[in-house]
């Protein structure tokens, strides 16, 4: 676990299932920092570490790709103790790439485009009816 001045605990933990927690830096070197502030009631927490890592039980995340995260939370004035505490719904985290920004501007050039194309073809259509 990590203590960070002020801060409460901090622990990097594994699990596939029910009661199968590891505890990263006990089974491997953990190499995650953390640092939070609390506002009122709530906590405001970022997390640091490499993108990518060889160590099967760390997950590396890649450009375009999404990851599951989910958090548990032990609060010790709320009686918290090893089973008992708050655990969060599945977020996805994903790093976005240079390539997906074109994926917003790309259909606008297209819809502009077809726009420009049709106006063309009722004016021609108009003017040759005409003449």
């Amino acid at each position: 676990m990590v203590r960070l001045a002020g801060m409460p605990l901090f622990e990097n933990l594994i699990a596939e299932g029910f009661g199968s927690v590891t505890d990263i830096r006990k089974a491997h070197n953990q190499d995650i920092l953390a640092k939070g502030i609390r506002d009122g009631k709530k906590w405001l927490v970022i997390f640091k570490r490499s993108l990518t890592s060889s160590d099967k039980f760390e997950v590396s995340f890649k450009e375009g790709g999404v990851i599951p995260i989910a958090f548990a939370v032990w609060d010790g004035s709320e009686g918290h103790r090893g089973g008992r505490k708050v655990v969060s719904t599945w977020y996805y985290v994903g790093l976005e790439t240079e390539e997906r920004a074109g994926t917003y501007v790309y259909p606008v050039i297209a819809f502009l485009l077809t726009g420009a194309i049709i106006a063309i073809l009722i004016f021609a259509i108009r003017k040759r009816r005409g003449a």
